[in-house]
């Protein structure tokens, strides 16, 4: 007979943040610098900045979730939801974003595995800091690794547009 885990929501969650986090990694892995530079339409997101972004995610997720402070914090500003989308050339390069991207998920990755079921029901750590968003949406930290997994999922998919385009 299998022992229970003794904290099977955060289980979950950890393995389908895992999941993901694998899936984003192989991902980035593949494309080349030349790819990340290409954008998903005319005027729109190029990998560079989604890389950026991603990076700035997972960040501030940990800030979020109450597990430690940014890893990046100037990334706030220049990857943020809202910031403008620059040419390639302002960002920093393919290859510092590909290790900072190891570094936040390393770091995600052994915090999120000692998560406890009752962690995830707790209040993120942003409510009341005056954003509105974050007290009526995210509420727990719960929903907050929930929205970010699809969140990622969907930067995901833009970064898997960018093997297929030609140019």
């Amino acid at each position: 007979m299998s022992q229970m885990h003794p904290n099977p929501l955060s289980a979950a969650f950890y393995d389908q943040w895992k999941i993901l986090n694998i899936w984003l990694s192989n991902t980035i892995s593949k494309l080349s610098d030349e790819e990340l530079c290409r954008t998903i339409a005319p005027n729109r997101n190029h990998g560079v900045w989604i890389l950026g972004h991603l990076i700035e995610s997972e960040d501030e997720l940990a800030v979020y979730l109450g597990l430690d402070d940014w890893l990046f914090p100037q990334y706030e500003t220049l990857f943020g939801q809202g910031s403008p989308l620059l040419p390639v050339s302002d960002y920093p390069p393919p290859a510092l974003l590909r290790l900072q991207w190891q570094q936040v998920s390393d770091r995600n990755n052994q915090c999120l595995a000692a998560f406890t079921d009752e962690q995830w029901n707790q209040p993120h750590t942003r409510i009341g800091n005056g954003n509105p968003l974050d007290e009526d949406f995210f509420k727990t930290k719960g929903r907050c690794i929930a929205i970010w997994n699809l969140h990622q999922t969907l930067h995901l998919g833009q970064l898997s547009v960018l093997r297929q385009i030609r140019q």
